[in-house]
């Protein structure tokens, strides 16, 4: 990216979708920055045409596709091995489409602009679900990014049928165009369509153990302490898991937090960032500031630009930092706002 100082960087300095470039722009609404949002949402929207080709191309399916790796292109190519068929970043970056009206409330945006990528995505859940013998809208194949199970070969992630972060990712973004197409007052029968995927979704499971699955069986992690923290995306930056809303798997999500971290977890700049901005996120004001403290000690140069062992510069985790201490002063979750919930002691003035 803009940052990079080598001819040969890490990563070949691309763009992650699975939550790199996502925790760049957590805090662009909630910081008031939507020119900032804006600069992202025309991004989408490039990549957008080029993955309605991809989701024909490569899955026979109507819709937008985009890949987990990309660049400053916006190229729809799957690229990164083994990670490759992922579907989870098209409907993720929705999220940022959606926020984007939610503060603003530009029905003009959401209509012209946020409708039209809801809808590509929703149409591709469409022909990409698949109806199991009970009923239930199967996703498949899935992927945990960029976590692995026990049994599953060499390969850097697991091939499964709907991981918890997928599950949820189909669930908010079905929401969206749901949503918009209702404030719109447009296309009833689809809205139906999308509705009845969105009802029969694989359930949110939780483990023998009291955690959230990450995967749609109670399989053993490979990493027990794995860096991504994908399936508990509904804890944050979704508001999916609250005590409003879904209470169980709420604290079933806070169960699998703490084991990550018991497990070592959080050990890269940008997920002890998104680590804090989840312990903003419960109110739990020691664990934030230990996670947040944590991040500028331990994975931040002098200067306070974030690292990436072993040492490599990543802007995420100064912006992912930024984005945990908005949520501990002011969270807003399930269309409500909480005031100083996560605010540590030692900010008390």
């Amino acid at each position: 990216g803009k940052w990079n100082d080598r001819i040969t960087p890490p990563w070949g300095s691309d763009y992650h979708l699975n939550i790199n470039l996502q925790m760049n722009y957590w805090l662009a609404e909630m910081c008031d920055l939507p020119e900032c949002a804006d600069v992202l949402i025309n991004y989408i929207e490039r990549m957008a045409e080029k993955g309605k080709d991809a989701a024909k191309r490569l899955y026979g399916c109507r819709g937008v596709w985009m890949p987990l790796s990309t660049d400053a292109f916006a190229e729809t190519t799957p690229e990164a091995y083994g990670y490759g068929v992922w579907i989870g970043a098209a409907p993720w970056l929705m999220q940022h489409v959606w926020w984007h009206y939610t503060y603003s409330g530009d029905v003009k945006f959401l209509k012209e602009r946020g409708y039209p990528l809801f809808k590509a995505v929703a149409e591709f859940y469409e022909d990409y679900l698949v109806e199991d013998e009970e009923g239930v809208m199967q996703i498949a194949p899935s992927q945990s990014p960029e976590n692995n199970f026990v049994g599953a070969g060499d390969m850097p992630v697991s091939i499964c049928t709907s991981s918890a972060m997928d599950v949820q990712l189909a669930y908010d973004s079905l929401g969206y165009a749901i949503e918009t197409a209702k404030i719109l007052n447009i296309d009833e029968k689809q809205r139906e369509i999308w509705q009845k995927l969105r009802d029969n979704l694989p359930e949110f499971k939780i483990g023998s153990d009291g955690r959230l699955l990450e995967w749609n069986e109670e399989f053993e992690e490979k990493e027990p302490g794995h860096r991504h923290l994908s399936h508990l995306y509904g804890l944050y930056p979704s508001d999916i898991f609250t005590p409003e809303r879904n209470q169980e798997q709420y604290e079933a999500a806070i169960k699998s937090l703490d084991f990550r971290m018991s497990h070592d977890g959080g050990y890269t700049g940008w997920s002890r960032a998104w680590t804090a901005c989840m312990y903003a996120r419960i109110g739990d004001k020691v664990k934030f500031y230990e996670h947040f403290t944590s991040l500028i000690k331990t994975f931040a140069t002098s200067s306070l630009l974030d690292l990436h062992p072993p040492g490599i510069f990543q802007i995420d985790g100064n912006f992912g930092a930024v984005a945990s201490v908005v949520e501990a002063v002011v969270s807003c979750t399930n269309n409500k706002v909480h005031l100083l919930k996560g605010l540590p002691k030692e900010w008390e003035n």
